[in-house]
C-alpha cells in the first residue's frame, strides 16, 4: 500500500505542473525512519541480525575479551556441551587439553597479532569430559569499544581420527617394508623410481639420495632391459600383474646378480595405469646353488650310468624309482619297463621275504643292511643271484620315504650255495665238495680258520666264527703256527 500512494502522489503532482506551466513540482518527502506508524520503514537491529547469522553458519562462534568468553554462538554450545552461564565471563583455556595451552596460547598470539593466516589444531575437553579435536582461526575485531578476538571453532574430531589411523597403518606398512629382506619400488611409467625400501639400496649397493630418481636401464645392460622393457609393457597394456619376473642386475660394484621380481600396476581413479610397483628378491645365492647342485648331479649321475653295479631306488611299497643302466642290463629290462613296477615280479615268495625283512630293518633301524642275498629271475626266464646292501632313503625332514641300493650279480661266485637266503652250514660237504673226495672231512674249527685267506672263494666272512669255536689262545697265535696244524691236520686226513 505505501509504495501505490507514493505512486498516485507523484503523477498529480506532474498534472499539475503541466496545467500551471510555471509552478514547480515539490521533491517527494523522506520517510520518517524514526516512526513506528503504518506504511513506514522501520529500524533495523544489526546486532540482531548478527547473532541470528551467526547462529545459523556451520561454524561455532566465539567472542573472547580479556582473555574471558563475551559470547558464544549456540553451535558452540551444542558442540562443546556447555551452557551459557558456565561459559561467558571464564577463561577460554580453562576447557583446552592442558598438553596444548601453551602451543595454542601461541598459535593465537601469532594469529592475532596477523603473524599466522592458517588454522591451528588443538584438543578441547567436552563436559562429559570427552576429548576432541578443534580445528580454529581467530581475527581481532573491537567489541564494545574494546579491542577482542573473534574465533571460529570446527569439530575436526572424526577426521583427525581417520588421519591418525591412516598415518599408523602408513608407519606399520612402511616398517615393514623398511625391515624385509626383499626390495620394494615403485617406478613411474618411464622407469625412474619413485619410492624404494632400504633393502633395495644394499641390494643395488647404492646409497638412497643415488637411487632416487634414478632410470632403471642404468642398473641392467642392454639385453635385461629389453627384458624388463617387455615385462612392463605387458603389464601396462594387459593392467594386469606379472609374477617370476627373472633377469639379472648390475650392482654399483659391477657385481651381477640375480633378481626375481613381480610387477603390479599403479591405477589411478579413472583406472588408468600411472606407475608400478614391485617386490624384488636376491636370487643369486640360489642360482649358484642350483647350479651347483646341478653339475653334482651331473657328476653323480655319470658315475652311477658308468658303474658296473646296479644301482636302485624304491619306494616305500617297493616300486622302481630310479635305476641305472646296469641295474637295466643285469635284469635284461629297459628302464621304461622297470620304472613304476615292483621289484616283487622278479623275485619268488621266498625270496620276497628275504628282501622284506632286510628292508623293514632299514626302516625301523634307519641304518644300512649289507650282505643280502637273494635270486632273481631276468626278463627271459634265466635265474640269477645277487648280493645288494640297502640304505634308507629320507626327505629333508629325515622321514624314510623309500629305499636305495647297490648289488652286484653274484651268480658264478655262489654255484655251490643252496638256494640264496639259506644259512651258511655245511663246511664239511663243501670242504669234501672241494678236495674231490681226496681228504677226509675235518673239523669245521680248522675249516673256518683256514677260509681266512679265502673269503671270496668261500663266501664265508673271516672276522663272523661259529659260536662253538671259543676263543683260544692257539687261535690267536700268528699265521705261521697256524700253518704248522694246518699242515697236521692234512696229514692225518691222509692216513
Amino acid at each position: 500500500m505505501a509504495v501505490n500512494s507514493r505512486r498516485n502522489h507523484s503523477s498529480g503532482t506532474v498534472a499539475q505542473k503541466k496545467s500551471t506551466g510555471r509552478r514547480k513540482a515539490k521533491a517527494p518527502s523522506k520517510p520518517d525512519v524514526s516512526s513506528g506508524s503504518a506504511g513506514r520503514l522501520h529500524t533495523i537491529d544489526f546486532s540482531t541480525i548478527s547473532k541470528d547469522i551467526l547462529s545459523a553458519v556451520g561454524v561455532a562462534i566465539y567472542i573472547v575479551q580479556d582473555g574471558r568468553f563475551v559470547y558464544c554462538s549456540s553451535l558452540y554450545k551444542t558442540i562443546t556441551g556447555y551452557s551459557n552461564e558456565e561459559l561467558i565471563h571464564r577463561n577460554s583455556f580453562e576447557y583446552i587439553h592442558p598438553e596444548d595451552r601453551d602451543q595454542t596460547r601461541k598459535n593465537a598470539i601469532a594469529a592475532l597479532k596477523g603473524e599466522r593466516s592458517e588454522p591451528y589444531e588443538y584438543r578441547f575437553i567436552k563436559k562429559n569430559g570427552e576429548i576432541m579435536w578443534i580445528l580454529e582461526r581467530v581475527t581481532s575485531i573491537p567489541y564494545e569499544g574494546k579491542p577482542a578476538a573473534l574465533g571460529s571453532f570446527m569439530d575436526v574430531t572424526e577426521p583427525k581420527r581417520m588421519e591418525m589411523i591412516i598415518r599408523q597403518s602408513e608407519e606399520k606398512y612402511r616398517n615393514i617394508l623398511e625391515n624385509i629382506e626383499d626390495g620394494y619400488a615403485e617406478i613411474d611409467l618411464k622407469g625412474n623410481l619413485l619410492f624404494f625400501n632400504e633393502s633395495l639400496c644394499r641390494m643395488q649397493g647404492y646409497a638412497r639420495d643415488e637411487l632416487a630418481g634414478l632410470n632403471y636401464r642404468r642398473l641392467v645392460d642392454e639385453e635385461n632391459a629389453a627384458k624388463v622393457f617387455a615385462f612392463y609393457n605387458r603389464v601396462f597394456k594387459t593392467g594386469k600383474s606379472e609374477k617370476d619376473v627373472q633377469y639379472e642386475i648390475i650392482t654399483k660394484d659391477r657385481v651381477r646378480k640375480s633378481i626375481e621380481s613381480s610387477i603390479t600396476p599403479i591405477k589411478n581413479e579413472a583406472g588408468r595405469t600411472v606407475a608400478f610397483r614391485g617386490i624384488l628378491r636376491d636370487r643369486t645365492g640360489l642360482k649358484q646353488a642350483e647350479e651347483a647342485l646341478r653339475q653334482s648331479e651331473e657328476r653323480y649321475r655319470t658315475i652311477l650310468e658308468e658303474m658296473d653295479n646296479a644301482y636302485f631306488e624304491v619306494d616305500i611299497a617297493g616300486n622302481y624309482t630310479f635305476m641305472n643302466d646296469a641295474a637295466c642290463r643285469l635284469m635284461g629290462y629297459q628302464k621304461e619297463e622297470l620304472i613304476g613296477q615292483t621289484f616283487r615280479k622278479q623275485v619268488d615268495e621266498e625270496d620276497t621275504k628275504i628282501l622284506y625283512d632286510a628292508f623293514g630293518k632299514i626302516y625301523t633301524t634307519g641304518k644300512p643292511v649289507r650282505g643280502v642275498f637273494y635270486k632273481y629271475a631276468r626278463k627271459d626266464g634265466s635265474m640269477r643271484y645277487a648280493e645288494i646292501a640297502g640304505f634308507p632313503l629320507c626327505n629333508p625332514k629325515s622321514e624314510i620315504i623309500g629305499f636305495r641300493g647297490i648289488g652286484r650279480d653274484i651268480t658264478e661266485q655262489n654255484f655251490w650255495r643252496k638256494p640264496c637266503g639259506a644259512p651258511r652250514r655245511d663246511t664239511g660237504r663243501l670242504w669234501r665238495r672241494l678236495t674231490n673226495g681226496i681228504l677226509k672231512p675235518i673239523c669245521p674249527a680248522t675249516l673256518f680258520l683256514s677260509t681266512a685267506p679265502f673269503p671270496v672263494i668261500w663266501n664265508i666272512s673271516p672276522i663272523r666264527r661259529p659260536p662253538s669255536i671259543s676263543a683260544s689262545s692257539s687261535m690267536r697265535r700268528k699265521r705261521t703256527g697256524f700253518t704248522i696244524r694246518f699242515t697236521r691236520c692234512i696229514k692225518q686226513a691222509g692216513r
